[in-house]
């Protein structure tokens, strides 16, 4: 059985690498021209379109169609995007540093959602130089709300499964 240190330590290994491979994947998106971001958006776009339409028919048209690829591309793209960013990115954070003496969860709240600042800055900074793209001021609050919306979340899931614990602890303690 693995003890708390070396199962965090396991965990830490898995998220950061997981942490990587997302940021990585989103900062090349970032750098793909204007027609390949587009080309990857309008895939996710007609995918969502096809299954909605499928449920409901003639739900999304040709009229509406631009209105629901921004829907899309903003929603999906920036704002999911970012919030599977924040699980993982946030995680790794947690199991890196959870077990360390100056660990609060203040801590690894300010120190993910610093990071999601950055990164959710950094990838509009790149867009600002790519052909075709353009940094926007408002993608990176949506990013940050949709990384930041899941660092709430795991902190809040995390402080309430430590809070049930040492009820339990306590109550069989005692009895």
């Amino acid at each position: 059985m693995f003890n708390k240190n070396r199962k965090y330590f396991v965990l830490s290994i898995v998220f950061v690498a997981l942490s990587v491979l997302i940021n990585a994947f989103i900062i090349y998106q970032s750098c793909l021209k204007g027609a390949s971001s587009s080309s990857w958006s309008d895939n996710v776009t007609k995918t969502a379109a096809d299954v909605i339409n499928t449920i409901a028919p003639n739900t999304i048209t040709e009229k509406n169609m631009p209105d629901f690829s921004s829907f899309i591309r903003k929603a999906i793209g920036h704002y999911g995007l970012f919030g599977i960013n924040g699980i993982v990115t946030t995680l790794a954070i947690y199991f890196s540093i959870s077990y360390t003496s100056f660990y609060k969860h203040h801590w690894g709240i300010a120190i993910s959602g610093s990071f999601g600042l950055l990164i959710a800055s950094l990838t509009e900074i790149i867009q600002s130089f790519v052909p075709g793209r353009s940094g926007q001021i408002t993608d990176v609050i949506i990013d940050f709300a949709g990384f930041f919306t899941s660092v709430a979340i795991v902190y809040l899931i995390i402080i309430l499964a430590l809070d049930h614990k040492k009820k339990a602890s306590e109550a069989e303690a005692n009895p």
